[in-house]
């Protein structure tokens, strides 16, 4: 009857430490996924005289150079490289193709611009 009693008690003592070990994992893995940091970045197009379906695109950094300063210098030089591109597409398929995801966009309507906003997570280590 001990030996009974004493593997009942081994096996809960492995049941409650592997139910510890996933409780732990779920948390440090949702500590470690909170620690990112949301940047935004703004593309303007603006529609090219006469009747035609072409663009002028072009990023627009911001204000405030501090707020989106990154180590890596690529990452503005990529998104760069949407300015002279007249396909709304492809802005986006070159924005999505490094990372940023679509979320907004507004516009003035007539002939103004139309401005989209695009979000991407960074990890603090990349930024300044």
């Amino acid at each position: 009857m001990n030996t009974v009693f004493l593997s009942f008690n081994i096996s809960h003592l492995m049941i409650r430490g592997i139910l510890f070990s996933i409780c732990m994992f779920g948390i440090c893995y949702t500590a470690s996924s909170q620690s990112t940091i949301d940047k935004y970045c703004q593309i303007e197009a603006y529609r090219k005289s006469g009747f035609t379906s072409a663009f002028n695109i072009r990023f627009v950094p911001g204000n405030v150079d501090s707020l989106f300063s990154f180590k890596d210098s690529s990452v503005v030089t990529g998104l760069k490289k949407v300015n002279g591109l007249e396909s709304i597409s492809d802005a986006f398929n070159l924005l999505a193709e490094q990372g940023w995801k679509f979320i907004a966009v507004t516009t003035t309507g007539g002939f103004g611009p139309i401005k989209f906003l695009f979000k991407k997570e960074f990890d603090p280590k990349d930024l300044n």
